[in-house]
């Protein structure tokens, strides 16, 4: 019966690490595979016209996705709001839109370009990580960094606690 004790924990633990791992490959291939190679592709795209169309169809699959109204469980703020992110890409498509319509060899468009790549390399990472964990939140909740850790957690006490038992029972004998 000690052993029982001792080996059950590793069976159980050995289960949820499997489906934990599976969850966490499992959001991040939909994520790339469905939502995000889009701004992937804006972000690598050499043309204005070409980075539009990208952050456009990104903006379109960000609106049609099912999300959590914020990207964290506990401190949710302005900062973290699903829509108000969404609100600032759309921003960024707009301006992309109108700086279209500049002369290449202006100083205008000169600006404007390094404004949003300025916004693509700086501020865009922390939308994109509230976009994404807002997204986690909703379709995999178990995989989201703050859930991983408590369970990981957890189950290495759970892991000690049959390496004990375990101990435990072969002293025992």
């Amino acid at each position: 019966m000690k052993l029982v004790v001792g080996i059950v924990p590793f069976v159980i633990v050995s289960i949820f690490c499997a489906i934990s791992i599976n969850q966490c490959v499992s959001a991040k291939l939909e994520w790339d595979n469905d939502i995000g190679y889009t701004w992937s592709l804006a972000d690598k795209s050499s043309t204005l016209a070409e980075k539009s169309r990208y952050i456009d169809e990104f903006i379109a699959k960000l609106k049609d996705i099912p999300h959590a109204k914020n990207g964290a469980l506990v401190w949710k703020t302005r900062e973290n709001n699903y829509d108000l992110n969404l609100k600032a890409l759309e921003s960024l498509g707009e301006r992309l839109r109108e700086v279209q319509k500049l002369d290449v060899n202006s100083f205008a468009y000169q600006t404007a370009i390094q404004q949003i790549t300025a916004q693509e390399q700086g501020e865009a990472q922390t939308m994109l990580a509230v976009l994404h964990d807002s997204w986690v939140i909703e379709n995999y909740w178990w995989s989201f960094t703050v859930v991983k850790i408590w369970l990981w957690s957890i189950w290495t006490v759970v892991l000690i606690w049959g390496s004990i038992a375990i101990f435990w029972w072969h002293e025992s004998r």
